[in-house]
Parts: C-alpha cells; structure tokens; sequence
C-alpha cells in the first residue's frame, strides 16, 4: 500500500511539475505576445501619424490655422485705411491672385514686426526678392527699419498686401518692384498704373516714398533663368523712364541705382550672385550707401 502510495505521489509529483512547465511556456507565449502587440501598437501609431501629417499638409491646414491667427492682426485693417483702394484696382488685374495671399509667406522678420513691434519702425523697404534678401538694418546701421520685401512680388502683389505697411507706422517707404512684372511680360503701362495705386495709397497715409530704379540683369541670367539680358534691360529702361517722368509728376524723390552698378545696358557681374539677378553683398553694400543720403 505504501508503495503505491508513493507512485502515486511521483506521480502527482511529475504532472506538478509538467503543470508548472506548461504554466512557464504559456507565460512566455503571453510575454513574446504581449511583445508583439506592442511593436504591432507602435507602427500601427507610426503609420497612424504620418497618414495624419500627410492630411494636414494636403489640404493646408498648418496654413490656415495660420491665417486665422492672423485674422487677430489684420483687424487692424479696417481701421487704418483712409479711404479703398480705387475702383480700377480690380481693373487692372491680369490675373487672379490667391485670397490668402498675404501674411503667410512673410520672412520671420516681418511676422515679428507685425506682432510685436508696430510702432517700432520708421522706415519700410518695400519690394521682391532683390530688396528681402539684405539685412538693411545692418548696413544702413538703424535698428528702425523693417524689410517687406518678398521673394517674387510684382506690383500686383504689393497692391494686394499694401495694408499691412501701416502696421508698422512708417515714416519713409523704399520702393523697387517690377522685374518680375516684365519677365511676366506684363505690360509697361500696366505697372505704372500698378505704381499709382500703391503710391496713392503710402500718400494717403503719409509715408513719404522714395521710388527705386529697376535693377538691370546680367549675362548671367542667361544660363541661370534663360532670360534674354538685352531684351529685359531694354524694357528695364523703358519702365525706369516713365518710373521718373511719375515721380516728379507725383513729387517724389526718384533714385537711380542702375548708374552705380552698371556696365553699360547691365548689371555688372561684380555685383551680382551667380544667377544674374539678385546681388551680391557688394551690390548692396552700394545700394545701402545710396539710401544713405536720404535717411
């Protein structure tokens, strides 16, 4: 009896032990399961945020929450305005342009300004990307000037961001733009009256503005742009003829730029990046030293 006593407990014995070995592999399992739920969990995440980042970017929302922000600021608009611009603004559009044009693709600088130094600033340098890409408060060595330049900008564009200058309460506007109106081959007519409508504008705010000649191109622009040099410079001249006859008819002071960096009918190279458009460092060490006299 004994002896089958103790059989029977090596018995009870060995499925004990079969239990907790069986036991040991379903934790396991439990564990390399739980393991796999979890790297399962974080690519299904991973691919969850990228779908996500993908939707945001598609339909622009970044942007828009952007501009809804912005709406804070541009409420000022309304109040700051003497009078609309004129009925033959919409006249004289060629083109349709992008209700949401302005405030998002200003350069950090000028988000700034706009935020948080409005009545910081005596002094607006207004165009494309020949004026954004300088630092005129280093060289002009003023801390009072803020650059509304944007990569691009024609008159038609200026026109449509005219407004947020007074934000800032200027004293003075420095205006270039036109080069990329006539490499667009708008017409020369077009953007003198494009020019009025902002003059009329700065005048009715009393900014005192200072009309830039448009900047000559180089040879280099050839190969860079596929521009034609001759024919734009052509054209440049043209549309910097009637910018002066305007600025006298309109009292205003016009600066001709083009005779400090010229070759004949060019831009000279030495004055110029490698695209033969936009300047180097040494073209605007000229130009700031121009503006100099009438600050």
């Amino acid at each position: 009896m004994k002896t089958a006593n103790s059989k029977q407990q090596t018995a009870n014995s060995k499925q004990q032990t079969a239990n907790s070995k069986q036991q040991t592999a379903n934790s396991k399992q439990q564990t390399a399961n739980s393991k796999q739920l979890f790297i399962l969990l974080i690519i299904t995440n991973i691919i969850t945020f990228a779908f996500l980042i993908v939707i945001l970017f598609y339909y622009q929302i970044p942007r828009k929450i952007k501009n809804i922000l912005f709406e804070n600021i541009s409420q000022d608009h309304n109040n700051i305005r003497s009078e609309p611009i004129p009925e033959d603004h919409n006249n004289i559009r060629s083109e349709p342009i992008p209700e949401d044009y302005s405030g998002y693709i200003y350069p950090k600088e000028i988000i700034e300004s706009l935020v948080y130094k409005r009545d910081g600033f005596n002094i607006v340098m207004l165009g494309d990307s020949l004026t954004c890409h300088n630092n005129w408060g280093k060289l002009l060595g003023r801390e009072d000037i803020v650059n509304f330049g944007i990569d691009g900008d024609t008159t038609e564009k200026i026109i449509k961001r005219i407004y947020d200058i007074n934000l800032v309460s200027p004293s003075k506007c420095f205006l270039m733009v036109g080069i990329n109106d006539l490499v667009s081959k708008r017409p020369i007519e077009e953007i003198i009256r494009n020019y009025r409508i902002i003059i009329k504008y700065l005048k009715q705010n009393n900014i005192e503005i200072y009309i830039q000649s448009v900047l000559y191109i180089s040879d280099l622009a050839i190969n860079a742009w596929g521009f034609n040099p001759i024919e734009i410079n052509d054209n440049v001249n043209k549309l910097n003829e009637k910018l002066e006859i305007m600025a006298i008819d309109e009292n205003l002071q016009y600066i001709n730029l083009n005779n400090l960096m010229r070759d004949e009918n060019m831009l000279n190279n030495i004055f110029t990046s490698d695209d033969g458009v936009h300047l180097n460092i040494e073209g605007y060490y000229i130009w700031a030293n121009e503006l100099k006299n009438y600050l």
